[in-house]
């Protein structure tokens, strides 16, 4: 074996070698990141809050529109009074009592 093919297989050694670990590496990082996916979604599926719709929409006559933002049917007739429009109960809300 000359000095160059040597050389040559020496350098096809430590290739393999690199890429050998290399895999080894992303194994590790990929069985790593695992449970800190898994955490990351049980802290978010356990500390969701539910939205709550306000009970109450105003719908304007006119050109139209609705605001569902009233949470007391005394503002939501507030907000249409002198433009003209009804309250009405928001289908979205649940109605049960908190």
């Amino acid at each position: 074996m000359t000095q160059s093919t040597f050389v040559e297989a020496q350098s096809n050694v430590l290739e393999l070698l690199s890429i050998g670990e290399w895999h080894v590496a992303e194994e590790e990082a990929f069985m790593r990141a695992i449970p800190l996916a898994a955490i990351t979604f049980a802290a978010l599926f356990l500390s969701t809050v539910a939205a709550h719709a306000a009970p109450w929409c105003a719908n304007y006559s006119g050109k139209g529109g609705t605001n569902c933002g009233f949470y007391s049917f005394q503002q939501c007739q507030a907000a249409v009074s002198g433009r003209g429009g009804f309250c009405a109960r928001n289908q979205f809300e649940n109605y049960r009592r908190r």
